[in-house]
């Protein structure tokens, strides 16, 4: 997870993975994907602040979409 977050914000290259297929198999719903976006913005708001703690919690909001889209949660 750090990696993935580390290359995605600060572009380090550090995670080579696919994080949808680490998620498309779980048994959630668009409540899961609610709560999580929830607690990660607030734990954001709570330790940062500035232009990467924004782009960490647009990114966070389009990947949260994205894999409900893809699951099949959400119409795009």
């Amino acid at each position: 997870m750090y990696d993935f977050w580390s290359g995605l914000l600060l572009g380090d290259g550090s995670y080579q993975g696919n994080p949808f297929q680490k998620h498309k198999w779980l048994a959630i719903d668009s409540a899961h994907f609610t709560r999580w976006l929830s607690l990660f913005k607030a734990t954001v708001e709570e330790c940062y602040e500035g232009d990467k703690a924004d782009e960490a919690m647009a990114r966070a909001s389009t990947i949260a979409d994205v894999f409900q889209n893809k699951m099949g949660l959400k119409k795009p």
